[in-house]
């Protein structure tokens, strides 16, 4: 039902009701931290439960801690409406800013959606701590300028369309090098030419219309804020276009 729970219970001996054990409303960076993990692990193995469960936090992360009137969301629930516990904030702590994270799930999802509402919040956040940022002169909010970076520079689509009628190595060994190669503010897809491992709600969807094998061979399509490179197909091209456009060594 989209609700997260803080801390739960499982030493259950009156055989409560899940209600019952839950004990404490989970708070922003609870809801942020999973759901971004959802849509992480729905890049990762297409599943598209994870995608679903991540709309559900999200809708619920929107409807229970953001602030219409300033915009960002609180850190807690509109059930915890004491002033100390409903503040924002979007320094990091030892642990990353939820709201800094909030505008790069939101870019995620639009990508995924092509709902623009979703980068109309994550513009909302940004606009929110604007002045904070110039303030402290940066210092504590490293994930500010990150989630910056995916608003700002063109973000980078890699999608692998494998050739699922053949054992293709090299489609193994594109997609490993791509895992492994810093690409900051990606979103990186697997999807099998038959379209079988992707979830119908995503077949009409921009990001992979077009995108075919070409030689019968697995084929790596690296975009940019949806501007296509040429097809690749070999573990050779696919290095050579990665090193050359990211300035990275592997």
């Amino acid at each position: 039902d989209g609700v997260l729970y803080r801390v739960f219970s499982f030493y259950n001996d009156d055989l409560k009701s899940t209600e019952e054990n839950a004990k404490i409303h989970g708070y922003l960076e609870d809801y942020v931290y999973v759901a971004l993990a959802f849509i992480e692990g729905f890049e990762y193995f297409l599943d598209y439960s994870y995608f679903h469960s991540a709309l559900n936090l999200v809708n619920e992360l929107i409807k229970e801690f953001w602030d219409h009137e300033n915009y960002a969301f609180f850190y807690s629930r509109k059930i915890h409406n004491t002033p100390l516990s409903r503040f924002k904030d979007i320094f990091d702590s030892p642990l990353p800013s939820p709201n800094a994270l909030a505008v790069i799930l939101f870019h995620k999802l639009y990508y995924f959606t092509e709902d623009s509402s979703y980068l109309e919040y994550a513009n909302k956040i940004l606009m929110a701590f604007n002045g904070a940022a110039q303030q402290k002169s940066g210092l504590g909010m490293a994930s500010y300028f990150h989630s910056l970076a995916w608003t700002h520079n063109h973000n980078s689509e890699l999608i692998l369309i494998n050739n699922d009628s053949i054992n293709d190595n090299e489609s193994d060994q594109i997609w490993n090098f791509v895992q492994k190669s810093f690409i900051p503010s990606r979103i990186q897809l697997k999807i099998n030419n038959s379209l079988s491992n992707l979830p119908k709600e995503f077949h009409n969807r921009s990001w992979i219309q077009g995108k075919s094998i070409k030689q019968d061979k697995s084929t790596l399509y690296i975009c940019r804020n949806f501007v296509c490179s040429a097809p690749i197909t070999k573990i050779d091209e696919a290095k050579a276009y990665i090193q050359e456009n990211f300035n990275i060594m592997n």
